[in-house]
């Protein structure tokens, strides 16, 4: 039985994701209990943003320098995955939303 490399890849950044709001919000909660229900929305997204940006620049560039290798006009259509893509990453997300609302009660009860 094998996992597909994109199933692979979503676990990884699912994994990273959690470890990094987990971190963030257990560590705020203890100084700055006051700011955790704004952490629930902030949070999650970093991970999502900074991959959905490192996506879309090596998309974006190797599209645009095989375009150049080419000698082919730009076709905007072309960057259409990229909107799959920025789907992805807000689903994520949202599933680092619920994430870290259930860890702020968590750590809201422990006080």
């Amino acid at each position: 039985m094998s996992i597909s490399p994109a199933a692979a890849f979503f676990i990884v950044v699912l994994v990273m994701q959690a470890v990094f709001t987990a971190s963030v919000i257990l560590l705020v909660g203890r100084r700055f209990p006051a700011r955790l229900r704004l952490y629930r929305w902030v949070a999650p997204a970093a991970v999502p943003v900074l991959m959905f940006a490192l996506i879309a620049f090596s998309f974006v560039s190797t599209y645009l320098h095989a375009l150049d290798t080419l000698r082919r006009p730009f076709e905007p259509a072309m960057l259409a995955p990229l909107a799959s893509i920025a789907l992805g990453y807000a689903v994520l997300w949202l599933a680092g939303v619920l994430f870290a609302g259930m860890l702020i009660r968590l750590v809201l009860r422990r006080k």
